[in-house]
């Protein structure tokens, strides 16, 4: 009996420790995985329409890490491939990036974007084209995350754009070229060419998977720091320079050493696009690939880490406290602090300053940033929405509701003859005697 009451003693104390003790993991933020779980907010809108019927091509589903304080984090914008024609922000590398890049502590956005009906994987004339569209997408969806950012806890000037494949090229002629080159490389005709030959738009980095650039000399417009990786044997786009096609990331790479723009290149030696052995465009590949496709999200985070976002550390802080009945429980959080902060004192001092504040979330629509051009390149389709809306608010009107009806006395409804009639003897004495009967009745029941 005294053995066991000495080990519960002895427990007990150990609990009491526990509970004063604060225990701090640390981690390096934006390289390491420093959040565990990931908060999913589906289909969003970054349109310039939104209401109920949004197009598909302008929903985004938004990735953050669960139980982040920091007020201000860089987004990575995802946008997924399938060589213009097919894909959506539910492929299985776009989700796995967002989460994997939302646990460094980053917010991620996969975006949908326009898909041209027309393109064909065998024109590549059809192919540059869809291009222009969809990179006019992936600028509205920057100016709608700018606009947002309070709202999204995000730094306005830390959005990197990402993607693979077809994805890559829509992040790479949105940071380094404008509208109206892109528009002459594609040979598509420009009918208002006013906003449209604006400057291309300014992001923090460029995450380059086995995508690739029209033009090589594109890369003066601008010092965007850019990451490539691709496959040594990818034949979709080659990571060598090929003439009048499309500049893999080898090329790029080599361009961007000469201009003086920091950049990481990693090739997968063996493999082929999307680093799968052998590539086939219906399948997305199997548990290697997808563990290729970890190694480059690694390699990027390396760099983004060293290059791009710094100064911070991200230290998991874990307490045992007691709830409201005084039971013991484990509280876990994750606090943001500078890179050279080292004590528990600090880090706690810090976790109590920077408390994470709820804010409503007001999403403003980017109509307002979104230049003219841009709200009339889809005018037939606003137009059909718009009726659509209109219809909607018509079948929803409230329907009049019928006046109140008037009563109306029984003496102006009730014919001559029968008010003669109820005013005759007969009628009085039949009443009458109705009258007597029913309280007779009434007698004989008390």
């Amino acid at each position: 009996m005294k053995s066991v009451i000495y080990i519960r003693t002895l427990l007990l104390g150990l609990l009491c420790l526990t509970v004063a003790s604060v225990k701090a993991q640390t981690g390096v933020r934006y390289k390491d995985f420093v959040f565990n779980d990931v908060t999913v907010e589906k289909n969003q809108n970054y349109g310039i329409n939104a209401f109920e019927n949004t197009p598909k091509k302008y929903l985004y589903d938004l990735y953050t890490p669960t139980g982040d304080d920091m007020e201000k984090r860089p987004l990575i914008i995802w946008m997924h491939g399938g060589g213009f024609v097919f894909g959506s922000k539910d492929a299985k590398g776009i989700k796995m990036w967002c989460r994997t890049f939302a646990r460094r502590g980053y917010v991620c956005a996969a975006i949908n974007y326009s898909l041209n009906s027309k393109t064909s994987l065998f024109s590549f004339k059809e192919m540059q084209r869809g291009t222009f569209f969809a990179v006019s997408d992936a600028r509205m969806a920057v100016a709608y995350f700018r606009k947002n950012a309070a709202v999204l806890h995000i730094d306005p000037e830390q959005i990197i754009l990402a993607g693979n494949s077809a994805g890559g090229i829509i992040a790479l002629h949105t940071a380094f070229v404008n509208n109206a080159e892109l528009a002459k490389k594609v040979e598509l005709e420009i009918n208002d060419p006013g906003d449209r030959t604006a400057a291309r738009t300014n992001v923090a980095a460029v995450i380059n998977f086995w995508g690739g650039i029209y033009n090589l000399e594109w890369l003066k417009n601008a010092k965007i720091p850019i990451v490539n990786v691709a496959g040594s044997n990818d034949g979709v786009i080659s990571p060598e320079s090929k003439k009048d096609a499309v500049f893999g990331a080898l090329a790029i790479h080599r361009k961007a050493d000469e201009l003086h723009i920091p950049n990481a290149l990693k090739i997968f030696e063996g493999y082929s696009h999307e680093l799968q052995k052998h590539f086939n465009p219906i399948f997305s590949g199997g548990t290697e690939t997808e563990q290729r496709w970890m190694e480059a999200g690694q390699f990027t985070a390396n760099f983004l880490a060293e290059h791009v976002v710094k100064g911070f550390k991200t230290v998991k802080v874990t307490k045992v406290v007691r709830d409201r009945k005084g039971r013991k429980v484990t509280q876990t959080s994750y606090v943001t602090v500078p890179a050279n902060t080292v004590t528990e004192e600090e880090i706690e001092g810090h976790s109590a300053e920077t408390a994470a504040k709820p804010v409503a979330r007001k999403i403003r629509p980017a109509s307002d940033s979104i230049p003219d051009w841009y709200k009339t390149l889809d005018a037939t389709q606003a137009s059909e929405e718009a009726t659509m809306r209109k219809a909607k608010i018509r079948v929803s009107r409230p329907v009049p509701k019928p006046k109140a009806k008037t009563a109306v006395a029984l003496a102006d409804s009730v014919p001559d003859w029968y008010a003669d009639f109820q005013a005759s003897p007969a009628y009085k004495a039949t009443t009458g005697k109705k009258a007597n009967a029913s309280s007779v009745k009434k007698n004989k029941k008390h």
